[in-house]
């Protein structure tokens, strides 16, 4: 359609025009274009010649307006409809459906352009918004229409409509019938005057073609009962879909969350097979169903025993659900629950007895300390021992040295002037006198746990073992010693640690502080500084990986006590020290690697056995004399071991060295093996031939193997080692 727009230019007459002409002249041009939008003519010549009159400067351009129907839900192109001046909404949407088949349900109308004044004049046009009525069409969801940038909601009205044809009843935005595909006809109200916007009446709400209230109210009630009813049986014939047999009215079940049929039989014994707590519809005909049964429907399928046996299930899968969980130690007992962490006891309401939730255990008429001594020494007395000969010196160490595992001392003693006194040496001394009175309800529990743990899981074997004493009143301070590993440059060392749990713990990791270091003179490992500090990181001391990193919730002082007896005290530590692990196999590396070995067997027979043996921390002094006593043979050969090796790499002045100061320091550890006298408990022993100490016996400068000597033909002094080590080389000078 092709539509007229006026617009008034600036006058070039003098400065005596008024504005108030302007104004009127303004004013006119308005009414001149409102008569020709609306087709009257008569009006509109009267308006131009009143213009004509005052001589007003004006213009007139042409234009065609169309409307712009874009589809919100898809990007497709809009599609664009030229309309006439008397066009409305329901002639647009009649139109829209005839050619395109494109309801305008949910849709939004834009007029590109047009050529009404303002928006004070908007009511006038002949492109009316019937919707803003309460007879207008009405939409399932909010629609705008846009004229001029300016939108208007229309309200909506829910109404359904009956096809003039078929009398079927179509939704309220459909403009033709679903069912035959008549168009909606316009209601009788329609505005006889064409220049007048086309309104299309609607059923009103109490249309007789509603569903009586009575009816309504009884099809609510029919739902009440239904979903007040555990089971649904099928009002019709079917086929099971897992027996496949036929099942009349009455004799299947229909499952409420998904309305799929079973028979009884066949949904009872999936039900009974099943040992999860949740249990999905079978269904698995066209696919596989993801709904689950309810509960009723379960408790009304199922015995009292089956049903008895489900909620068992369900009961043991929650407790394994919940981290704080935990069950009565009674056995065979059900009592379980869920605990805070202030909490300590556990009263069971099902056997009537208390469980201590520190020690995970029932120790009636025992504290936690003597609860904790009691399983050490019944974990001791009932060791098997593994791979180890009968009456071998293995099998005895074994024996003898799992008693000492774990135990408690009296590190701390109360005074009246300092509030605490140790009685060893202990690094954190400091932090515990900082942290005195600080409630730690958690960390107490925690530590009684792990307390547990520690008295039956700590590593014991014949070439490295752990063991741990903590303070006899306060569980915060612990102290461990760790035995060098076999075919390690740390081999029978004792290597002291002091442990300290921060109020915090286990939110932060405990503190641990390395002791033998030579006072501060060695540093043993890249990871064990000669200031005592230990680089690892599951103490958060080293950046690592964040899995490797400590967790509160499963790393303990047990995997830190590990990780330090495998991780640190390893056979080539050189290659611990970060960007060196790229030269393992060099002969850069290689070199490098044993020099670094050379200088740490040094430090360990001088400070990891023989300061050991002489100057013993007071909790692990038993330890060490026990370890000593049963091991001062095999150590022996080591040591020679390690001073041949010194000696084929002597062109190194440093090397050199090492092995002087080896030899001298083993001379001294001898000295101390033939002053060792069985440690109580061990007197029986003494008596055996393995465990007679062969010292061995010195030339000028080299030891030679603990074994009688026996001359050759040239001259040359040999020895054979006469126990189960490995046999050892004869020095020459």
């Amino acid at each position: 359609m092709a539509s007229a727009v006026l617009s008034s230019e600036p006058s070039t007459s003098t400065a005596s025009t008024s504005t108030s002409s302007d104004a009127d002249a303004l004013d006119l041009l308005q009414r001149l274009q409102q008569a020709i939008f609306s087709g009257q003519p008569q009006m509109a010549a009267n308006v131009a010649s009143e213009l004509a009159k005052m001589r007003a400067n004006c213009s007139m351009s042409m234009r065609r307006s169309e409307i712009q129907l874009v589809d919100v839900k898809v990007a497709e192109e809009p599609i664009r409809v030229p309309v006439e001046a008397t066009t409305t909404i329901s002639d647009l949407e009649m139109q829209i459906y005839q050619k395109h088949k494109v309801p305008i349900r949910g849709r939004c109308v834009v007029l590109l352009e047009t050529t009404l004044p303002s928006q004070e004049n908007l009511d006038s046009t002949n492109i009316a918004c019937e919707a803003s009525t309460s007879a207008g069409l009405g939409y399932s969801t909010n629609t705008k229409e846009t004229m001029n940038g300016t939108a208007m909601d229309h309200e909506i009205a829910d109404i359904e409509w009956a096809c003039s044809a078929c009398t079927y009843l179509n939704e309220p935005a459909d403009i033709a019938c679903a069912m035959c595909e008549t168009n909606r006809v316009p209601s009788s109200n329609t505005a006889a005057n064409s220049a007048q916007p086309e309104v299309i009446s609607l059923p009103s709400s109490s249309s007789d073609e509603e569903l009586p209230t009575e009816d309504a109210f009884a099809n609510y009630q029919e739902l009440l009962s239904m979903e007040q009813t555990d089971l649904i049986t099928n009002l019709e014939a079917f086929e099971c879909p897992i027996c496949e047999d036929v099942y009349y009215p009455g004799d299947g079940v229909i499952l409420k969350t998904c309305l799929h049929h079973f028979c009884r039989d066949c949904l009872t014994k999936v039900i009974e097979s099943c040992s999860e707590a949740e249990i999905k519809c079978p269904y698995t005909v066209d696919y596989l169903c993801d709904q689950f049964l309810q509960d009723r429907e379960i408790r009304a399928l199922l015995s009292e025993e089956s049903y008895a046996h489900y909620l068992q299930i369900c009961m043991k899968q929650a407790e394994s659900k919940i981290a704080n969980a935990f069950h009565c130690k009674t056995p065979d007992c059900s009592g379980w629950c869920e605990f805070d962490n202030d909490a300590d006891i556990f009263a069971c309401p099902v056997c009537q007895r208390n469980n201590c939730l520190a020690c995970q255990a029932i120790h009636d008429g025992l504290n936690c300390a003597q609860y904790q001594k009691k399983i050490l020494i019944e974990s001791a007395n009932n060791m098997p021992v593994l791979n180890a000969p009968t009456n071998s010196v293995e099998q005895f160490y074994l024996q003898k040295m799992k008693a000492m595992q774990y135990d408690t001392y009296d590190m701390i003693a109360e005074d009246d002037v300092l509030g605490v006194k140790f009685n060893v040496s202990y690094h954190f001394e400091r932090n515990l006198k900082e942290d005195v009175g600080k409630n730690r309800p958690c960390l107490m529990k925690r530590l009684g746990q792990e307390a547990v743990a520690l008295s039956t899981s700590l590593p014991l074997s014949y070439k490295s073992s752990v063991f741990v004493r903590c303070d006899t009143d306060r569980l915060v301070v612990m102290k461990a010693l760790i035995t060098g590993p076999a075919d390690t440059p740390y081999a029978n060392g004792c290597f002291e640690f002091d442990i300290y749990f921060p109020p915090n713990y286990p939110n932060q990791p405990m503190l641990v502080n390395f002791e033998t270091t030579g006072r501060q003179s060695v540093r043993f490992n890249p990871n064990l500084y000669n200031d005592g500090k230990v680089c690892l990181s599951l103490l958060n001391t080293w950046h690592g990986r964040p899995e490797e990193r400590w967790n509160p919730k499963v790393s303990t002082s047990l995997q830190a006590l590990v990780s330090i007896q495998s991780l640190i005290l390893v056979p080539e530590p050189y290659f611990n020290e970060p960007g060196f692990e790229k030269s393992r196999k060099t002969e850069y590396g290689k070199k490098h690697s044993s020099k670094y070995n050379i200088n740490i067997m040094e430090a360990t027979v001088k400070w990891a056995m023989l300061e050991q043996l002489r100057n013993p921390t007071p909790c692990f002094k038993d330890i060490i004399r026990s370890h000593f006593w049963l091991k001062r043979n095999e150590i022996t050969n080591q040591i020679i071991n390690w001073i041949n090796l010194v000696e084929m790499n002597k062109k190194r002045r440093q090397q050199s060295h090492s092995a002087s100061s080896i030899r001298h320091n083993f001379k001294l550890l001898c000295d101390e093996f033939a002053k060792l006298t069985p440690p109580p408990g061990f007197e029986d022993l003494s008596s055996l031939p393995q465990f007679k100490y062969k010292a061995p016996y010195f030339t000028s400068s080299f030891p030679l193997a603990p074994a009688a000597s026996t001359s050759t033909a040239s001259g040359a002094s040999t020895s054979t080692a006469s126990t189960s080590e490995p046999s050892t080389s004869s020095f020459y000078s």
